[in-house]
């Protein structure tokens, strides 16, 4: 099937969403995702908003901007998500485009951004699909991510049912079942999405959605880890060492798979790196002679925060040659 692109310039889709809460997170761009290849020149854009305890931001104002255009404004539902579907009169050529969603709070002049960039490849879509079936392969849960680790006990479920030429599947009829145990009967929106908010706890899950009319079920898997992890342990350098080539080692143990973020002297902003399997992780910094402190903290895959560990302090003095 030949697709016609109607010439423009890359797009840019922004988000503004102003809230009524003061104390916000960033806002999930939950479609598409980071790098994604989509196979059609009008995608739905999805997003959603929560405050900073996992709650969903109800009626947020989102204004949605292409090509640096208002294309519309559009009110966040009773889960915090907000969708766009970019019409044909306004389609995006084949290369990369950009999301940008920003939360304003209604009180302050703070601001959370983030970005999405995702590439657009059109000339190849399948087949129309006449009887609005869902096809498996663009139909899915959009959020938690397949394979995600989250640390909400009550995550907003996204899900989204499309034909195979990627229109949207609505007033439908879809199951939900976790962990094969039936929750909830919901229905397909306008943009073919349906939601589900459940009370969960600690633990590996996975979410069943089964259209009805459809006889298509889509799947995804997540683990709900709300644990903090311990303080990392610094092992290089040692409490009162010398360095002495004005470069430190910064090295210790952490949970696994953990994203380290150390602290050289009054640096706030910090310095980023991974622990292993093991849990090993290190980074090195330039020092300058003197006295300095280094400190580490541990973000775990499910985004929970350690304490700051104790500061290690070191001195550094370069040898004459």
């Amino acid at each position: 099937m030949k697709v016609l692109l109607k010439i423009c310039m890359a797009s840019v889709i922004a988000a503004n969403i102003e809230a009524a809460c003061s104390e916000l997170v960033s806002p999930f761009i939950i479609s598409p995702k980071l790098e994604e290849t989509v196979s059609t020149p009008t995608p739905i854009i999805i997003g959603m908003a929560i405050d900073n305890k996992g709650r969903p931001i109800k009626k947020g104002r989102v204004s949605v901007y292409v090509d640096k255009h208002l294309a519309a404004i559009i009110e966040t539902n009773e889960y915090g998500v907000w969708s766009y579907a970019i019409d044909k009169d306004h389609a995006l050529c084949d290369g990369f485009h950009s999301i940008d969603a920003s939360i304003k709070p209604k009180i302050g002049s703070l601001m959370w951004t983030q970005s999405s960039l995702f590439y657009v490849q059109a000339t190849h879509l399948p087949a129309q699909d006449l009887c609005a079936t869902a096809y498996v392969p663009y139909s899915n849960i959009k959020y938690p991510f397949d394979g995600s680790y989250i640390n909400n006990k009550k995550p907003v479920i996204v899900g989204q049912l499309l034909s195979a030429d990627y229109t949207p599947i609505a007033h439908q009829a879809v199951i939900i079942k976790i962990n094969e145990l039936p929750e909830v009967v919901t229905t397909s929106d306008k943009n073919g999405l349906f939601f589900y908010r459940p009370d969960l706890s600690h633990g590996l899950y996975t979410v069943r959605a089964y259209c009805l009319s459809c006889d298509t079920e889509i799947i995804t898997s997540f683990e709900i880890d709300v644990t903090a992890p311990q303080q990392p342990t610094i092992i290089t350098p040692q409490e009162g060492s010398l360095i002495t080539d004005g470069v430190v080692i910064v090295s210790g143990y952490s949970q696994s798979y953990a994203t380290i973020t150390t602290f050289l002297d009054t640096d706030t902003f910090g310095k980023i790196t991974h622990s292993n399997g093991q849990g090993y992780w290190s980074t090195k910094y330039s020092v300058e002679d003197g006295s300095h402190a280094v400190t580490a903290r541990a973000t775990d895959r499910a985004g929970n925060t350690s304490a700051l560990s104790p500061a290690v302090t070191f001195r550094a003095q370069e040898r004459m040659s």
